[in-house]
């Protein structure tokens, strides 16, 4: 039974408020129903809310509300480890208040059971922990397609790299689409539609099943325009997708009842240029997003086991003036090593920022030496023996770093260089030259940026540029 300020029929009264809320409210003033996803603010992991016995309300299409006091341990059982004290983590035993509902959006339920008589919880709700934690809710647990563990009727079967079309029904419903991928990875879902008259850039919603086996809301998409090389416009949402995992994906953009589209695995690509009349690209390096390896953890961890050859850490793409730049700067890193306890303050720095206020020279040696920080003195020289072959014969180098981690073995033979020491693995090889128009590839399935390395001064003296990087970590150094 449910109440607004007063008993009245569920009949009469929450189909309306379900078919309104899905009109006219935001996403963070749902009602919350069971499975939906919850987080605390010192937990090491989220949590999906249960229900053991339903109170006896329901949304339109069947999903039990829950009630201002759900927030015991049978409903929320664990966040992983508290991290609150971080000196001392410990596992999540949560001790939580009641929730805390907005007066202008109360809706009393009846518990036909009990008697019991509570405000339902919106989306906005939060409740506190005795340790001090702050628990919201990530998802309402609403879920569009479906609730029931069943396949959602009427989903279009969408597969990686074959292209679509949809036609909205009479029924009026959005587009809602299956996804089950065989790589774990970062995915382009573009989707194309008739431009007249539609500005509006809409939403992508992704569903999956939850552990207790209903279709939940897990993320949603602001759908976003790239230019492409070519000069033609693509609408597009990057999404992150778990290998044999189903999702569902429904799509909302407005005055729109027709849409083509194509699910493509992320490739990162780059053409060589012309900057200006004296400035053009001449080599490059991709290295992985941080924040995608940071923020989608466990995505990033399926990824390195699924590839034996494990996740791409970075990959060079070098002109022969550059390869002899690199050997330089790895013997002086050898010779000094004063230089190698500095490279760590500007490595990441020069490149995101703060090495911007320095000279072009200190910023594409931060760029070249991106992926060996890690090498000690032994395993740089075991890099320099391999550069050496390619200076000698002034050709162009790609250097592909790839993590070890989760890999049994490694298909790299007679160019490769393994470090068995450390986390990573370097395989050398020569690839074709560098020109105008040339692109440059980052791996699928995974996220990175491209440092773009210039024409340069070529008579340019090494060991002055080397002193220069050393000025610019000292000054790094000193403005901490």
């Amino acid at each position: 039974m449910v109440t607004d300020k007063r008993i009245m029929p569920m009949s009469d009264n929450i189909d309306k408020m379900y078919e309104q809320q899905l009109i006219n409210g935001p996403v963070s003033k749902e009602y919350v129903v069971r499975g939906a996803e919850v987080s605390c603010k010192y937990g090491s992991k989220t949590c999906v809310l249960n229900l053991s016995r339903d109170h006896g309300s329901y949304t339109s299409d069947g999903r039990p509300l829950i009630m201002k006091g759900d927030s015991k341990p049978t409903n929320i059982s664990s966040f992983g480890m508290c991290n609150k004290d971080k000196s001392k983590p410990c596992k999540c035993v949560p001790k939580l208040r009641e929730w805390s509902v907005i007066e202008s959006k109360k809706l009393y339920i009846v518990d036909p059971k009990t008697n019991e008589c509570a405000e339902a919880v919106t989306q906005d709700s939060i409740t506190l922990c005795e340790k001090g934690g702050i628990v919201s809710f990530k998802t309402s647990g609403q879920a569009t397609p479906s609730y029931g563990n069943v396949k959602v009727k009427g989903a279009v079967e969408i597969v990686e790299d074959e292209k679509g079309s949809w036609r909205r029904p009479r029924d009026k419903k959005d587009f809602v689409g299956h996804v089950k991928v065989e790589h774990s990875g970062v995915y382009n879902f573009v989707i194309t539609i008739n431009e007249t008259g539609n500005r509006a850039m809409g939403t992508v919603y992704v569903y999956s099943y939850n552990i207790l086996g209903y279709v939940t809301h897990i993320d949603e998409y602001i759908v976003k325009k790239k230019i492409k090389e070519n000069g033609e416009s693509e609408r597009y949402v990057e999404v992150i997708l778990n290998r044999n995992k189903d999702y569902y994906f429904e799509v909302d953009i407005q005055n729109t009842d027709k849409i083509e589209y194509e699910l493509k695995g992320n490739l990162d690509k780059h053409r060589l240029k012309i900057i200006n009349a004296v400035k053009k690209e001449i080599s490059g390096v991709w290295i992985i997003d941080k924040k995608y390896q940071d923020t989608y953890k466990e995505n990033y961890d399926n990824v390195v086991k699924e590839n034996k050859h494990g996740i791409t850490r970075a990959i060079y793409y070098l002109s022969p003036w550059y390869v002899v730049l690199l050997g330089g700067l790895i013997d002086r890193i050898i010779e000094s090593g004063e230089l190698s306890t500095l490279l760590s303050n500007i490595l990441n720095m020069s490149i995101t920022g703060l090495g911007a206020r320095y000279t072009k020279a200190g910023v594409l040696l931060a760029i070249l030496l991106l992926g060996f920080d890690n090498l000690n003195n032994y395993e740089l020289k075991r890099v320099k023996n391999k550069l050496q072959k390619y200076i000698m014969t002034n050709t162009y180098l790609k250097i592909e770093i790839k993590n070890k981690d989760y890999s049994d073995r490694w298909v790299y033979e007679s160019e490769s260089l393994s470090i068995w020491d450390d986390k990573y693995h370097y395989n050398f090889s020569e690839c074709p030259a560098l020109n105008i128009g040339t692109e440059l590839e980052g791996p699928k399935y995974e996220k990175g940026n491209f440092g773009l390395l210039y024409n340069f001064d070529t008579s340019a003296n090494i060991e002055k540029m080397i002193e220069e990087l050393k000025d610019i970590a000292s000054d790094i150094i000193n403005a901490r």
